[in-house]
């Protein structure tokens, strides 16, 4: 392994921790309380200690040696105390002594340590095998576990919620850790991004890892078993970056991580505020993107920053930047968070802030360097709301600066101490806050820790300034000899390819030409692939459409048709309803006229007689003479008006011939 390997002992040991943690979260996770999730390590400790008594100093060195696990002295004294109410333990004259009965009454937990290590066996083969992949060899699956510790360690922002002991404070194995090389954080990165997420099981696994590591720190509270659910008073101060990533402004892994770690305070009774000086400077910031948006020049000469990345990769154009600067307050409070202005310092409150200055800048830089000036503020303005108070704890510490930055939550704790300060520092780091409330409501956020290691995996593959520096020169040069042009070379700057390529490269190797633009060829590949792969997207919708297109104009076609036989089969009944009627009145009308004509001439005389007689009489006369001269007869008649009374009907109903 690159770097001096870490040894056989100490990567079994790491291994061990890592199901140390992973037993400390399925403890949790049964229901008990902080306190009891431990009881089971001490437990086995009690039986193993070669003696049948001990002190609490005893039991303390024992726990760190078998399971990795470091507790102030306060802390274990009430461990040993729970463990003496339940009888495995008996104090006297200061010391413990050894109950006989605990060796039948305690659980054991070699057994389920044994099952989690056979789970952690299938997430080292899968990282032996990623590695290999990735020409990092690595010996054993002990060495692949604790390397997986070491990335979670190295990314992991210790919490120090007793500041006031020096006894406890660190992860397990602290000692065992070494600083990893920038190739083996970008493999175990990649790991965890390609494989683990995509993997119910290692998702589960390393899940469960982390949220056991943010349980082994809860071991630094000294009133670990009064541990509130909620914050009682206190107000959280955001700083710049936090923000940018609540705003969605440095890519969607830390958007995800900042929203959701917003969420859980909201939960545990945070009130979220930000200094108007804070907004004021990310103004300033995005005034910057706004002006060198504008050219082509201006975008060459944009740091690697995660917005830099973000505006570029989602095309935002000097507009979008400035809507952005002017919703600026609007989405900070849709957020829940209240802008407040800077207090009015008070000296007796916010100590050497000249001193402060002079930590927080770098050699180059002057008092009055923006950046510095505005973290001094924010740490000053949180002194000040304090009022001289030195609260021990977060619960009620009434104010604190959350930042992103860990060099600063350094330098301002070294500079707290320094001024003879005690109480919770006035800078907490905002991984570490959002772990002191999942400690108080771990079930609030699912996600919350898992999310958090993604945007620090995505953070980790970043190429190096240096990297990137390099790279833009090569463009430039290509540009220059004609081989690209000016939007190709904002395309190639963009692409998120772009970057994980050169997050391949490690620190100690510089890339050449030949590699750049290989980079450079293969993002341009994968632009030509993504456009071919649109072009047959939209190929298939296009043919999608004109079978739907068709699809629908055949059944149309169909309708119509059944719509044409409905109505030709409407228009045939109503005709056969008005052929049948006219026969009917047709018929009525030849039997009324036989009628007429055979019985009229008999009832002449004797029974109708006067003007009728004669009026009758005539019309049969002039009927029979008519019938005489031009042919006419009764079924004459009849078909007359069967025709007449037949077309009367048809216009009625409206049926055509």
């Amino acid at each position: 392994m690159k770097n001096a390997s870490v040894s056989v002992l100490s990567s079994h040991k790491l291994a061990k921790g890592l199901a140390t943690l992973a037993l400390l979260k399925a403890n949790y996770d049964s229901g008990i309380d902080h306190l009891d999730m431990l009881l089971p390590f001490v437990a086995d400790c009690i039986i193993c200690f070669p003696y049948d008594d001990f002190s609490a100093q005893d039991m303390r060195n024992l726990l760190t040696e078998r399971y990795g696990l470091k507790i102030p002295t306060t802390s274990m004294q009430m461990l040993l105390t729970r463990a003496s109410k339940r009888k495995l333990v008996r104090r006297e004259g200061g010391r413990y002594f050894r109950d006989k009965v605990s060796r039948t009454t305690t659980p054991d937990i070699s057994k389920r340590l044994s099952e989690i290590q056979t789970e952690h066996a299938v997430i080292a083969k899968a990282l032996m095998h990623h590695a290999q992949q990735h020409n990092l060899k690595l010996q054993n699956e002990d060495d692949a576990l604790a390397l997986l510790f070491e990335f979670i360690s190295q990314f992991h922002v210790e919490l120090l919620l007793d500041p006031s002991t020096d006894e406890g404070g660190g992860p397990v194995f602290q000692d065992q850790f070494r600083s990893l090389g920038t190739k083996e954080l970008r493999i175990v990165a990649r790991f965890v991004l390609a494989e683990c997420l995509a993997n119910q099981e290692l998702r589960r696994i390393v899940r469960r890892v982390l949220e056991g590591y943010v349980l082994q720190n809860a071991l630094l509270l000294k009133d670990i078993s009064t541990a509130q659910s909620r914050f009682k008073d206190l107000t959280a101060y955001f700083d710049t970056a936090f923000l940018l990533n609540a705003l969605g402004l440095t890519g969607d892994a830390a958007k995800v991580a900042a929203r959701e770690s917003l969420d859980l305070l909201k939960v545990t009774n945070v009130s979220l505020a930000v200094f108007d000086t804070t907004v004021e400077e990310i103004r300033r910031i995005l005034h910057v993107y706004e002006r060198h948006l504008a050219t082509q020049k201006g975008i060459e000469t944009l740091r690697a920053y995660p917005i830099t990345r973000h505006l570029l990769a989602r095309r935002y154009s000097p507009s979008d930047v400035r809507e952005e600067s002017a919703m600026l307050r609007s989405h900070l409070r849709d957020l829940g968070f209240r802008i407040v202005p800077v207090p009015d310092h008070i000296d007796k409150f916010t100590l050497d802030e000249a001193d402060l200055t002079r930590r927080l800048k770098r050699p180059a830089e002057s008092d009055t360097e923006p950046r510095v000036v505005h973290d001094v503020d924010c740490v000053a303005s949180v002194l000040t709301v304090r009022k001289g108070r030195h609260p021990q704890s977060y619960d009620s510490a009434k104010a604190v600066f959350v930042t992103t930055t860990g060099l600063l939550v350094k330098n301002v704790k070294e500079w707290f101490r320094g001024q003879g300060q005690i109480g919770v520092y006035p800078v907490i780091h905002s991984s570490a806050l959002s772990s002191i409330a999942w400690l108080k409501k771990p079930t609030a956020i699912a996600d919350l820790k898992l999310n958090e290691l993604i945007a620090l995996c995505s953070a980790a593959l970043v190429p190096s300034q240096r990297t990137w520096d390099l790279f833009v020169k090569h463009l430039q040069n290509m540009r220059t000899e004609n081989r690209i042009n000016d939007d190709e070379m904002v395309a190639v700057i963009a692409s998120e390819l772009t970057e994980n390529l050169l997050s391949q490269f490690d620190e100690d190797v510089e890339p050449d030409s030949t590699t750049l633009t290989e980079v450079v060829n293969r993002v341009k590949e994968s632009y030509a692939s993504e456009a071919e792969a649109k072009i047959e997207k939209i190929r298939g919708e296009a043919s999608q459409e004109i079978a739907a297109v068709h699809a629908e104009k055949t059944q149309v076609q169909v309708r119509l048709e059944e719509s044409e036989t409905r109505q030709r089969e409407l228009m045939l009944a109503l005709r056969g309803r008005a052929k049948t009627i006219a026969l009917i009145v047709g018929k009525v009308f030849f039997i009324f006229s036989i009628v007429v004509l055979l019985v009229c001439p008999f009832m002449i005389g004797t029974i109708i007689t006067g003007i009728w007689a004669r009026i009758i009489g005539g019309i049969v006369w002039v009927s029979g003479v008519a019938g005489l001269v031009w042919g006419w007869y009764v079924k004459q008649w009849q078909n007359a008006v069967e025709f007449r009374i037949e077309s009367l009907l048809r216009r009625f109903f409206h049926v055509s011939e």
